[in-house]
């Protein structure tokens, strides 16, 4: 649910987003230019992180599990990723071999989230304890030495974590059964209990599939199952405002803007949700399934892999969505709502696709037509420009 590094105010970085797909981590340049959005084509305006030229995007290989969870440091010079065997592995972004720093295996079961502290100095690891004591664990960066102690959910499942960006330090965790965020501080960390004060118990059933500090720390937001958004507190985890029914459905993930003043949520309902921090109110939605399916006549139900499972802000504040049928739709957002003040702005949702399975079949269009299409072992058939090698879109079968 991350975008990666944003690399804001640097015109020589385009912006990154990072995701996971089987054992390999993803990088992928998301290039902007107005209502164009070049993903395949190397980029000559841009240089990679060795300061070679770009070549828009890069594929990591160090895993020998699937991935489960990768986040940037603040710094954007190391990765941290998760993997569903417990694995966590520390490695060079900013170096051309992308050589690890260390590899450790943190937890019994897989890792579900990742956070770094805002000196990139301690991170924290969430995810299913199995039959061990513990499901999340803070540890130094470049030494895996224990911070403190973070408490265990029910059954050992832990599902979203956060730490605060500033001093003095906290870090919230959510449980995948109990609906239950956890507040801690340090370091060392222990459990915040007993003070009155610490909303834990705020959502009504399920898990908590997200946890998001603000820029600044002062606001932690939180959203799960039960369809809801809530706003802590950033420092003592006292509950501010509950926003409820944001959703019909599940809220797999949430991302604050730039400035922190709205909130992006993406669900089960196939919806993106943008909501004033605030207020609490919804400012804009978007209908991410339709546009993925790319019809005007609307729909009557979630279409099969439309669900939306990870969001995220990119360079100038451009909405993003990710479905579970693999597709990412960047988002247009209406200039009234003043996401920020240098938002880069596209006319309509742009969806870009490819495939998620093995490619099975190859054929080329009418002659002169330059367009290329492929068909994998799912079914599905996605057309390509013959010229630039850019996806534009899926076909309908």
């Amino acid at each position: 649910g991350e975008g990666g590094r944003l690399n804001e105010n640097d015109d020589k970085h385009a912006p990154l987003m990072m995701y996971a797909w089987g054992k390999l981590i993803v990088v992928r340049e998301i290039e902007l230019n107005n209502t164009k959005t070049t993903t395949a084509c190397a980029s000559s305006s841009h240089v990679g992180p060795s300061g070679a030229p770009s070549t828009s995007g890069f594929v990591y290989r160090g895993h020998s599990a699937p991935v489960t969870a990768a986040k940037f440091s603040p710094a954007g010079t190391y990765v941290a990723s998760g993997d569903s065997k417990g694995k966590l592995r520390i490695w060079a972004w900013d170096h051309e071999e992308h050589l690890p720093k260390i590899e450790l295996q943190i937890l019994a079961g897989p890792i579900k989230d990742i956070s770094w502290d805002f000196e990139g100095k301690r991170i924290a690891v969430i995810g299913d304890g199995c039959q061990s004591p513990e499901n999340a664990k803070v540890v130094q960066w470049d030494t895996g030495v224990k911070c403190g102690d973070l408490s265990a959910h029910a059954r050992k499942k832990g599902s979203s974590c956060a730490f605060r960006p500033c001093r003095p330090m906290r870090i919230a965790t959510g449980g995948a059964e109990d609906a239950t965020v956890l507040f801690h501080k340090g370091p060392p960390f222990q459990r915040v209990v007993g003070d009155g004060i610490v909303s834990e118990k705020c959502h009504e059933r399920g898990a908590i599939h997200s946890l998001r500090y603000n820029k600044d720390g002062s606001v932690l937001a939180s959203a799960g199952t039960d369809g809801s958004v809530c706003f802590y507190e950033g420092k003592d985890m006292k509950l501010i405002k509950k926003v409820e029914k944001v959703h019909k459905s599940s809220i797999f993930s949430c991302a604050w803007n730039r400035n922190g003043t709205h909130v992006l949520t993406c669900g089960a309902d196939g919806f993106a949700r943008l909501v004033d921090a605030t207020s609490g109110e919804i400012v804009h939605e978007w209908d991410v399934a339709l546009a993925q399916l790319g019809d005007e006549n609307g729909r009557t139900k979630v279409p099969m892999g439309a669900m939306l499972l990870g969001c995220a802000f990119i360079k100038g504040d451009v909405p993003i969505a990710v479905g579970f049928n693999g597709q990412i739709v960047l988002l247009s957002v209406p200039s009234s709502i003043g996401l920020s003040s240098s938002a880069e702005v596209i006319d309509k949702s742009l969806v870009i696709t490819g495939h998620q399975a093995p490619i099975s079949a190859m054929t080329f269009g009418a002659p002169g037509a330059n367009i290329i299409y492929t068909a994998d072992t799912d079914g599905v058939i996605v057309e390509w420009d013959g010229l630039t090698g850019t996806p534009k879109g899926r076909v309908k079968n």
